[in-house]
Order: C-alpha cells, then structure tokens, then sequence
C-alpha cells in the first residue's frame, strides 16, 4: 500500500488567502460606504449653502462677519490708545489682551443690535441690501434663540430703542472651553417659487456663534523719551500771525516764544532778529484753543477788526490757562506811541472769551469799538511795582487794566468772574517821563482825578506833558497816598464805570483802586505781606509755564534729517536747513513733500519739526504736532471767503508715531527729556485677523 506524504503548511495558507479575500472584500466595502458618506456630506452642503443663498442666511453671516472685524478694529484701537507707561515687559501681553477683549465685546454689544429691526413683536434680521430684498415678503429672518434661551417679546413692542428693555447681547464662557461665545439662533421663513407663483415657503434654521479672539500682536519693548516740545499741538519760535478771515482751531496747548528768554527770573531779553517780535498776533482772525494751555512769552494781540480768541477748556481744570506778558486788543501803534491812552481807528469787533484763568506779567488792554473782553475764570495780573522792581527791573511792567474803549458800555464791555487780582497800577503815557496812576483798574477819561485839588489836602502838582497832574498828597507821592486821592476826588465828578463786571468785593485784590459797573469804587486791599503771599503762589509757576520750552536750544542743527511718509500716509517733516515751508490744500491730491511745499488733500496726520518759517496759506485737517523755530503765518489770499485751520494734538498717536520711527527722531531734540514711557511694538499687521470668528452649526430645513 501506498500512503502519500502530507503538505506541511496547507492550512496556513488557506486561512490566509480567505482572510485576504475578506479583508479585500470588507476594504471595499469602508470605501464605498467612505466614499458614499463623503457624497451625502457633499451633497448636505451644497443643500445647505443652496438653502443659505435662498434663505439670505448667507448673506446674515457677511454682515456678522463685518461686525466682528470692526469690534477687532475697535479693540486695536483701544489697545493703542491705552497708558501703558507703568506695565512692564511681562504683564504688557495679558493686560492688552484684557483691553483688546473688552473693547471687542462692548463693540459687540453696543452695534449687533443695529443688524435687527422688530416688526409686530418679532426681532427681525435688517435684510436692507439682500439680494431678494425689494421682492416683497419673500422672506423673513428672525432671531429667535440668544445662547440657547428662546426670545420672546411682547406685541407691543414695535422700537428699536426698546431691544436692552428686554435681552441683552452678552458672551458668555463656553461649558466646552474657555471660549467666550455668543450664540444666535435665526430662523428665515422663505416664500419658494415655480416661475412667478409662490407654491409653498419653507424655515431654515441655523446657529450663529460669535468668538472672542485673542489679541493678534507680536509683542517687544522699547523706552522713547519724552520731550515738553512736542507735547503740545503747536510750538511757535517767534510769532503766531493769523491772518483776516482766517480760523486757527487747535485741539491741545500752544507755545509761542517770540524768541524771548527772561533772565534770572527778573527781565526780558528779545533773543530774536525781528525786532517787532509779538508773540501772538491775531489781524481780524479767530484763534480757538480747547484741551489746553496757551502761552506767549510776549503779547496776545487783537489787532485788527471782528478778530476772536477763544480758549475754551472747561472752567475749573487747574492745568489749563493762559499766560502772557500782555494780553488786549490794540495796536502797536497804542502800545509804542507817546499819546496819552492813544486809540487806533481801525480796532472794531473784537472778542476776547477764556474759561481758564489768565496769566498776566503786564497789563490786560482793551481798546478799539465794539471790544469785548469777558474772562469766565478769573484775571491775574502779576508783576507789581510796589517798592519792588526786581521782577522786570521796569517800572512800567507793573500788571494793570487798562481800558481805552470810547463806547465803553455802550458796546464795548469787560466781564472778569470767579477772581481778579491786580498787583499793579496803570500808567499815563504823557510825553517823556510817564506818570503811575493809583488805579489798578483805569478807564480812558478818569485820570482826571488827578488834575482836581481836593479841599482840605495838601497836594503838589507837577508837569507831566501835557497834564499837569498830582504829584504828591501831604508829602506823600506813593501808589497808595494816589489810590486814596482818587477815591477822594472821584466824588466831585462821573467816573467812567459802565460796562465793567468785576466778581464780589471779596475777590477783588488790588494795589490800586478798581472801578465797576455802577460807580462802584473799590478801594486798594492789597498790603506787602499779601503782595509777596500771592508773588510766591502765582509767578514762580507762572515762570515755570513760560519757561518750559526754549525752541533755540531744544532743536538740534547739527545734523541732516530725513522726510518720510509712512505706510500708513503719516508724515514725518524734519527740516532744519532750508527755506520757509507751505502747506497747502490741493484738492484730490495725494499728500506728498516737494522741496519746500507740503500737499495734503484737506486732512493729514503727522509730525513737523523745522527751523523755518510756515506758511499754511488753505484749509486744512491736522492731527498731530507742528513745531517751528521760526513764525507761522496763517494767510487767507481770498479774504472774502472763511479759511478753517485745525491742529489736533493726540498724545498718544504721536506716542506710537515717534516710537514706531525713532530712528528718524534720534538727535533732533537735545538736552534731557522729561520723562520716558514704554513703546510696545508688533512685528505683524495687527488686524490681519484670518480667524473665522463667526461660526455656524445645526442647520434644519422644514
């Protein structure tokens, strides 16, 4: 018999051919059924983004998605605007990402509700601008869930306004994550058409969730100084001449220098060739000042006819003020000339309104017809002569009022509130040796006083061309003995007091005699102890206001600068070697530098720095800074027709400004800055957000 030997193996490999198969076999079906489900998925969405289109719910989404990349613009603003001087480099990053986030959600909060409208109770989707919008009922879209809770409203309730009176839009965390997310549930109601006939509608439903991203900067650190010239919105060498017809609004402080130093504390010095050096000088032009200071170490004058200052920061805000060596309306003419309380026939229309206190080395003048001078907070006339002339080492720089105004309450008129206080007394013009008065408040007509003998007082006259005028009462010659004389003496005659509002007696301090309203005699209340109280309280600050920018020494010469336009169509103009520079307006062009002219279309955000004179010669929009070493001249060519000038100072844009091209701005300013504040700076576009923060889910069709 004959056995055949048995194939070692043979199972094994039958099991794995059959395993193969199955294995093959069940592969095939995965990818069928893979491949099929991927169909269905497909095939959902193309129903859905076909019932989206239809239902305008795809249109809802841009106008959300809209709304977030404002409220990311709105917390990128806010981020740049915040003080972030006391952060450090290890907290920066999670404290602007509490602004950033915080900005975004009250973005959030305060404009979702302008994408409904409420018709008949419902919350209705605002479809203005939809694609179906103009066809009438074919479709409504209603809000009708708020992060899972169902909306319901009473009938009638029929406003807008009336949304915050019964839901609010808040993000709250989600339970899933850390995520903050709000959600909507809108359901659109949809007529569906065969041709022109509306067969049927249909409701699609879908959620809405709205995110709350991360602040999107790359963040590092960089100290800039902080120099005193360039926190101001307007810093002037010499003279600020504002032209007729022209209006110089300025949103910050303002700094002319006239080129004038005081020396020691004590004297003026002119530093500048142009003897005629003013300070301020306003030829029937309107100067406007808000949100700030206003210094000129010489004068403020109103020169001309229907001139304006304004300086309207909010009355109490103790920062704020004006300081000044004289502050009027009058001409050169008034102020040089040798008449006796000399008048210029072209001074018409002019005003004078401050709600800050006003600062004063000299005298506060008002000549002219038609002068109007009201001072809201308070008028202080600080130098005085009083057995003192270390102030101005003058006689005559002794702080009085003088008012020269022929219609003096009969269209011409001062108004002082809240406190006057007046160290020194006015003088007389006459020709050659001028003669002090014993009034701190003096109005053209009443130095008569002092050409009347009163009975009974032994009084010495002396010639004083072309007066013969009181020299001396019973031996005495003093501010004090003269005050006294006119009070005196004023009761044999009408002393000129019409149109004249002083505050209450009380807070009235004088050296000399004052006069108002209603014959109203103030006498001198003012003795030394007092005078060096006020001197200690008053003039070392004001020194100190007057003192704190020096455009000759703070700007460096030494070195070339470079001009540049930024990405973002700033404008950094340094030129300390050429000649004057323009700005002018040309519409419809862009802003661009060309030799010494500068063109902006209307509005331009920036920084100027020159040694130059400045001619802006149109209207134009700045924010930003503008300093010069030289005058500014605001000209109006056509004078028939108002030209609007306006210099907005923000701290904080120029902050980012200097900060983000410091190395345009190393060397221009010398000596040692005031302070240094923290820039921080991102390496990439801050609102290139490619986030979608506007998710959907849980789409339903019936």
């Amino acid at each position: 018999m004959l056995y055949m030997k048995k194939k070692k193996g043979a199972s094994l490999a039958y099991v794995i051919v059959v395993l193969a198969i199955i294995a093959t076999i069940g592969t095939a079906i995965v990818s069928l059924s893979l491949a099929n489900y991927k169909a269905i998925i497909v095939d959902s969405k193309k129903t859905q983004n076909l019932y989206m289109s239809e239902s305008g719910l795809d249109e809802a989404k841009v106008k959300i998605n809209n709304l977030t990349s404002k409220a990311v613009e709105a917390g990128n603003n806010a981020v740049t605007k915040s003080s972030i001087e006391n952060l450090t480099s290890e907290n920066i990053e999670s404290t602007q990402n509490e602004i950033f986030k915080k900005e975004y959600k009250k973005y959030i909060h305060n404009n979702l509700k302008s994408l409904f409208k409420i018709k008949e109770g419902h919350v209705l989707f605002n479809t203005k601008g939809f694609k179906y919008e103009k066809e009438d009922n074919y479709y409504d879209i209603e809000l009708v869930f708020i992060n899972n809770n169902k909306l319901d409203l009473d009938n009638g309730i029929n406003q807008l306004s009336d949304l915050d009176k019964n839901f609010i839009f808040v993000l709250p965390k989600n339970k899933k994550s850390d995520k903050e997310i709000l959600s909507l549930r809108l359901n659109s109601k949809l007529n569906v058409k065969d041709g022109n006939e509306i067969k049927n509608y249909k409701d699609v439903s879908l959620t809405f969730e709205i995110e709350v991203p991360d602040y999107n900067g790359a963040y590092y650190t960089e100290k800039i100084p902080v120099y005193t010239i360039w926190q101001q919105g307007l810093v002037v060498g010499e003279n600020l001449n504002i032209n007729q017809n022209s209006n110089l609004n300025i949103n910050g402080s303002v700094y002319v220098s006239a080129n004038y130093n005081f020396e020691d504390n004590k004297s003026y010095k002119n530093e500048s060739q142009n003897k005629n050096a003013s300070g301020i000088v306003i030829s029937g032009g309107d100067l406007s000042i808000d949100n700030g200071t206003l210094v000129s170490k010489q004068d403020i004058i109103l020169n001309g006819e229907n001139g304006e200052l304004k300086v309207l920061s909010s009355v109490g805000e103790s920062n704020n003020g004006v300081y000044t060596h004289n502050l009027g309306i009058y001409s050169f003419e008034d102020l040089n000339s040798n008449k006796v309380f000399g008048n210029s026939k072209n001074l018409k229309g002019n005003k004078i309104e401050t709600k800050v206190p006003v600062y004063t080395m000299n005298d506060l003048i008002m000549n002219g017809l038609n002068s109007t001078i009201k001072l809201q907070d308070g008028f202080y006339g600080i130098n005085s002569n009083s057995g003192d002339k270390t102030l101005t080492g003058e006689k005559q720089n002794s702080s009085a009022i003088i008012i020269n105004s022929k219609d003096l309450g009969n269209g011409s008129s001062l108004d002082i509130k809240n406190k006057a206080v007046i160290m020194g007394s006015a003088y007389i013009n006459t020709l050659g040796e001028s003669y002090q008065t014993g009034e701190s408040l003096a109005v053209k007509g009443n130095y008569i006083a002092y050409t009347y003998a009163v009975k009974g007082k032994n009084v010495e006259f002396k010639y004083y061309n072309p007066l013969q005028l009181v020299e001396s009462i019973n031996g005495d010659s003093s501010l004090d003995a003269k005050a006294k004389y006119f009070k005196e003496a004023s009761k044999s005659f009408n002393i000129k007091s019409s149109g004249i509002k002083l505050p209450n007696a009380d807070d009235v301090k004088s050296v000399g005699v004052t006069v108002d309203g209603n014959n109203d005699i103030k006498g001198n209340n003012l003795v030394l102890d007092d005078i060096k109280k006020i001197r200690e309280k008053y003039v070392d600050n004001y020194f100190k206001k007057v003192n704190s920018i020096n455009t000759e020494t703070t700007i460096s010469r030494e070195k070339k600068y470079t001009n540049k336009i930024t990405k973002d169509n700033d404008l950094i103009y340094i030129d300390i070697n050429n000649g004057a520079n323009v700005l002018k307006n040309i519409e419809n062009s862009p802003l661009k530098i060309k030799d010494k002219l500068i063109t902006i279309n209307k509005s331009c955000n920036g920084i100027i720095i020159t040694d130059k004179d400045i001619k802006i010669d149109s209207s134009i929009d700045f924010k930003g800074t503008i300093i010069t070493t030289g005058n500014l001249d605001v000209l109006n060519k056509d004078t028939a027709k108002k030209q609007n000038i306006s210099i907005t100072y923000d701290e904080e844009y120029l902050k980012q400004l200097i900060g983000s091209n410091y190395e345009y701005f190393k060397g221009v300013f010398t000596g040692n800055p005031d302070s240094t504040y923290l820039l921080v700076k991102s390496e990439k576009d801050i609102n290139d957000i490619t986030l979608d923060l506007v998710k959907t889910s849980n789409w339903e069709v019936n």
